[in-house]
């Protein structure tokens, strides 16, 4: 609705409550829509009083039929307030519409004119729905029906602004052109006879003079002799609710005389509609399924009759009569029984063989947002004793769940593919990051892995690398080794090789960690922990005792002897010696793969050669005497 003519005063620049034109909305108005919004002023829509000075926050919205001099008749849309945009003085704005305009159009129209500050401003904004129990609008409608002279309406002020909203659009022209709507009125109305429709001032304002005035105005007139109703009208007022919750109304509605003309229209047409109904209008696609209590009956036929509802949803019917067929249909599905299965899903055999793909259709549009639909595919459809409730039955319908738009790599609903994991280890060593999140998102990731590794030949170093990359701590890749080396078939000495290799080929500090841990716990058992091994841990230990450079060297050289000698290809070259008598360290021979050997020399005395013995001794014994401390300390660290 865009043809409209506003006529504003109120306190412009501090000037005092005037009338003003505002040169954003074009040419000024025409005198006669002046004089119209001057008489409104005298009586319904007057100047705010002093007690609503802050009540900008709640501004008062109207709507009522006026008489414009030469114009005809018109709809007027209202907004007062007082105190902030409104200025000191207050404010009354008017917006005047052809008759001829849909008056619940008016009503949306002002409505979406309203800016952040509570005034009519220029241009139309988005309002966002405000959703009306129609339990809310029974009392307001058979108070109307009876005739009442005053129809208080309950709640706040955007509450009772939802409410009139509502009525308006479902009630006949002629209804709405003989009430004053308002959200509240600031004062009550003395030569004004038409009957009100309207709300008590906000709570924050209600102790005021002008608030306790209006709320006794509103209070149930006791000789007020209200007009019998037909028969039936408790359900016709019923249904009519249900019809203005939903915002909708019907042509055919708005054109009854009244509201007593509209019930009686109501009761012959709409309530002779019965459940033995429901079928054929349904096959019919009969709007009047859209209207009170009629969407009720579709949903309890569809939920009742879910093989019958499937074949009309095939037929692609209106989206108002799907949408109530499926949501029949879903309610059914969700309530039924354990291995129950109404709507059809798979591996049910439908009748049509395009059912599930429709199927498919007609859940992703209710569950639009990917995590609500993985949450209900999860807790309906996958779930033990749901239709697709065995791990077999999700691998045969993955791709119809892949079409659903479930990600193919969502573990809380496809099961773990244990068999792929385990051929994608064994022959290349590696797993996609697919599989990385199945394991970790399983409920258990170390039983897991210990399914996966049941399906394999003897575990490599370099697998159980991949594999104890999986848990996030310590504990998980501790588990995830001693599975390992449960599985696998080891001979003598070849476990420690094993472990010495995951040491030296991995670059991971958190595996070679939980190898240390798993790798002691496992070869203790056989005896005292093998040398190769020891020199793996020691060298590891060495790495990280960079704050501790003596310690570092220590163990860096202890791992160094403790590992076996390669056999000697050629003769050594005499190694230089310090005044001391002990060798020079040489850079290269540092390196943890390479131990120098003793160079024997020709001894031309007895005497030199006993010295020599004697130092050897020496040595060999403190070396003893070193390796024995540490191994001392390993075991002790180790528990």
């Amino acid at each position: 609705m865009t043809e409209h003519v506003v006529v504003e005063w109120g306190d412009h620049a501090g000037s005092g409550f005037a009338p003003y034109a505002d040169p954003r909305r074009g040419e000024a108005p025409a005198p006669a829509f002046v004089r119209a919004a001057n008489d409104l002023q005298d009586e319904i829509v007057p100047q705010p009083p002093e007690d609503a000075r802050d009540n900008d926050r709640f501004p008062v919205w109207g709507l009522q039929k006026v008489d414009v001099e030469d114009h005809g008749p018109h709809w007027c849309f209202t907004v007062q307030g007082r105190g902030g945009a409104f200025g000191r003085a207050g404010s009354c704005q008017f917006l005047f519409a052809p008759v001829a305009a849909d008056p619940a159009e008016v009503w949306a129209h002002g409505v979406a004119l309203v800016g952040r500050d509570g005034k009519l401003g220029h241009e139309p904004h988005q309002v966002p729905p405000h959703g009306v129990d129609p339990s809310l609008l029974l009392g307001p409608l058979t108070a109307l029906a009876e005739r009442r002279r005053r129809v208080a309406v309950a709640g706040s002020p955007a509450e009772v602004a939802a409410v009139i909203g509502c009525l308006v659009t479902a009630l006949p022209s002629a209804v709405v052109a003989e009430h004053i709507w308002m959200t509240f009125p600031l004062s009550t109305p003395v030569l004004d006879k038409r009957p009100s429709v309207t709300g008590r001032w906000p709570a924050e304002q209600s102790d005021t003079l002008s608030a306790r005035r209006v709320a006794r105005w509103l209070e149930p007139d006791p000789d007020e002799l209200p007009e019998s109703l037909p028969r039936r009208a408790d359900e016709a007022l019923a249904w009519l609710a249900q019809l203005a919750a939903a915002g909708r109304r019907n042509p055919a509605h708005r054109r009854s005389a009244s509201l007593r003309t509209l019930l009686d229209l109501i009761i012959a047409e709409e309530l002779g509609i019965t459940e033995a109904d429901i079928a054929s209008l349904v096959h019919a696609h009969d709007q009047r399924l859209r209207n009170g209590t009629n969407p009720d009956m579709v949903l309890r036929w569809a939920a009742q009759q879910p093989g019958s509802a499937i074949s009309e949803l095939l037929r692609t019917p209106p989206q108002w009569l799907e949408a109530l067929l499926f949501d029949g249909l879903m309610h059914a599905q969700l309530h039924a029984g354990r291995g129950q299965n109404p709507a059809l899903f798979p591996p049910a055999h439908a009748v049509s063989g395009s059912w599930h793909g429709r199927l498919a259709e007609l859940l992703r549009a209710r569950y639009r947002q990917q995590e609500e639909l993985q949450r209900f595919v999860r807790d309906h459809v996958v779930a033990p004793g749901k239709p697709l409730g065995t791990a077999d039955l999700v691998q045969d319908w993955r791709n119809w769940l892949v079409k659903l738009g479930v990600s193919p790599n969502d573990p809380s609903i496809f099961p773990l593919p244990v068999k792929d994991i385990a051929a994608a280890l064994m022959q290349n060593g590696r797993i996609s990051d697919a599989h990385q999140q199945f394991l970790r998102a399983s409920g258990d990731p170390a039983e897991a892995i210990r399914s996966v590794v049941h399906r394999m030949n003897d575990v490599t170093p370099a697998g159980a690398a991949v594999l104890m990359a999986v848990p996030d701590n310590s504990e998980g890749r501790v588990q995830v080794l001693r599975t390992v080396l449960a599985h696998n078939t080891f001979r003598e000495s070849e476990a420690a090789a094993w472990l010495v290799k995951l040491m030296t080929t991995t670059g991971s500090s958190r595996v070679k960690e939980a190898a240390v841990i798993a790798g002691t716990q496992h070869l203790e058992k056989a005896g005292p922990l093998p040398a190769t091994f020891l020199a793996s841990v020691l060298e590891y230990w060495s790495v990280l005792s960079e704050k501790e450079p003596v310690a570092q060297v220590v163990l860096r050289d202890a791992g160094v002897l403790l590992r076996p000698k390669a056999p000697a290809r050629r003769a050594p070259s005499p190694v230089p010696r310090q005044d001391d008598g002990w060798p020079v360290r040489d850079e290269p021979a540092r390196s943890l793969a390479f131990v120098p050997e003793a160079v024997p020399e020709d001894d031309r005395d007895d005497d030199g050669q006993g010295s020599w013995w004697a130092v050897s001794a020496l040595v060999a014994t403190s070396v003893v005497v070193v390796l024995f401390l540490l191994v001392s300390a390993v075991l002790g660290r180790l528990g």
